[in-house]
């Protein structure tokens, strides 16, 4: 009766609440605690206490000696396909959003400045390669026979059309099975069928997949494939790239294709495959780029096609540069370097302003639309420049020309390569100079203003980066003392291996 008065005391709650605080409790509470819990019991009571209590304190001396399992917390599988948007990567999104650098501020309008601060690609080194590609080799040693040689070699040849058209059917059967209503042309830069260096890097086969993008819109709905109402406004570019995702997606898993690479932060966005060779097309896998309502490889193949029709030598020069570019890893735009069509402009434009003693071997970009018929009328018969016909210097020495002509004439930081105009002239107002900052050092440098004809504010060299734009002058420095030495086209064409370690 007395033990239960004091538990129901004032005291003890006091007592409770210091135990509850987690604080240590008087030693004098504690002894009389105890006296007044052991007093009642007998001695075998107080021996099956004791016992206990040991028991307990073993078992607690235990438990705290034991460390105590780690709890780890695992993140979902993430599927190794980047074609794929699962929920990790919407939970990663925000960690690789805080490692880009933020946007600049625009400048003013007048300025047609584009200040970019590009973040440096990682330095390539180079890599043990079980089929290392070498330089080409030829039959005659003299240059001009060197470089007709090759000229013979690297132009599409009708195999490689029907190729072209065999694969453009099949991936058209593939993909029409989501999209009915999709049309696929094709198109071959060069021939394929030789292996060359940085073949799968920069294809040398254009697949293009056409469609009107309500239709694309509408299927994709009714499958599932996009999210909200009809009512919904849904960004056209990410239509696209969902079309690509959707069409590689089902080439890959059931024509036997392989995915390789992406590229959807460029203007065009599109990815590298590699069609199978059970196709029986090639002996080998050929690497294609695949893309969605893109109007680049049709203006490449028009600009080519046009240009050799008017004048031959412009159709092999743009072959022999764009060889020259690929072999030298100064053509892939995905590492910040000038893409093929880019290449192909530099082209044109030297046939425009550049030719030593013949004037201007291609007209304007206004009448190589119009002769086309790119203009929306009826093509004409565009005759070629009549300086054109009087004298035919070899496509060895335009070449050599060529590579001259960019490393010591044209100036990269005051002039703009365009076609349009077709003469040596300043950047269009039209056209925002590109602005290359180093952004621990701070320092800045104007990068290469390249108007596209078909589009006069997209500037071609923005792509470029401090570290880009030194090899890019570094490989014309190269190439043009090469030229000076009179050395083979296999020394010429040498394909660029990054270097053993980084530096």
């Amino acid at each position: 009766m007395t033990l239960g008065v004091f538990i129901n005391s004032k005291p003890m709650q006091t007592m409770g609440g210091l135990f509850a605080a987690g604080k240590n409790p008087p030693a004098v509470l504690v002894i009389t605690a105890l006296v007044c819990a052991l007093v009642p019991l007998d001695a075998s009571h107080l021996f099956v206490a004791a016992s206990g209590a040991l028991l307990f304190a073993v078992v607690q001396a235990s438990l705290k000696s034991s460390p105590r399992p780690t709890t780890v917390t695992r993140e979902p599988s993430c599927s190794p396909d980047p074609l794929q948007h699962s929920k990790c990567d919407r939970t990663r999104e925000p960690r690789r959003q805080l490692s880009r650098p933020a946007k600049s501020d625009q400048l003013d309008s007048q300025t047609r400045c584009e200040s970019l601060k590009i973040s440096s690609f990682a330095a390539e080194v180079r890599k043990p390669s079980s089929m290392p590609v070498v330089a080409p080799t030829f039959v005659c040693t003299q240059w001009d026979a060197q470089v007709a040689e090759l000229v013979e070699r690297i132009t599409p040849k009708r195999q490689s059309d029907m190729i072209v058209q065999r694969l453009v059917h099949f991936v058209q059967q593939t993909i029409r099975s989501i999209v009915p209503e999709v049309q696929v042309v094709g198109f071959a830069s060069a021939d394929f069928v030789r292996r060359t260096a940085f073949g799968v890097a920069v294809p040398e086969v254009d697949i293009v997949v056409t469609a009107k993008a309500k239709v694309l819109l509408d299927r994709f709905r009714q499958q599932g494939r996009l999210g909200g109402g009809p009512t919904r406004v849904v960004d056209l570019r990410k239509v696209q790239k969902a079309a690509i995702r959707v069409f590689t997606d089902k080439l890959v898993s059931s024509a036997g294709f392989k995915f390789r690479r992406s590229a959807f932060r460029s203007d065009e966005p599109k990815v590298t495959l590699l069609a199978p060779s059970l196709l029986g097309l090639v002996d080998d896998s050929l690497a294609i780029d695949f893309s969605v309502n893109t109007t680049t490889p049709l203006h490449n193949a028009m600009l080519i096609t046009e240009c050799g029709r008017l004048e031959p030598r412009a159709r092999d020069l743009i072959l022999l540069v764009r060889r020259w570019a690929k072999d030298r890893a100064v053509c892939h735009a995905a590492k910040g370097h000038l893409s093929p069509y880019t290449w192909t402009l530099l082209t044109i434009y030297f046939l425009q302003v550049g030719v030593e003693g013949e004037g201007a071997l291609l007209p304007t970009f206004d009448e190589l639309r119009v002769s086309s018929g790119l203009d929306g009328g009826t093509p004409s018969s565009l005759e070629p420049p009549t300086c054109a016909l009087r004298a035919k210097t070899p496509v060895s020495i335009l070449l050599k020309e060529f590579m001259s002509f960019y490393h010591t004439k044209f100036d990269w930081r005051e002039e703009a390569v365009s076609v349009r105009v077709g003469r040596r002239c300043k950047p269009s107002l039209n056209l925002p100079l590109h602005i290359i900052t180093q952004g621990d050092a701070g320092t800045s440098e104007i990068g290469p203003s390249i108007e596209d004809p078909f589009d006069t504010s997209n500037n071609m060299g923005r792509c470029l980066t401090l570290s880009t734009l030194a090899r890019l002058r570094q490989e014309l420095a190269r190439a043009n003392d090469c030229c000076q030495r009179a050395v083979s086209l296999t020394e010429f064409l040498e394909p660029w291996v990054p270097p053993d370690r980084e530096e």
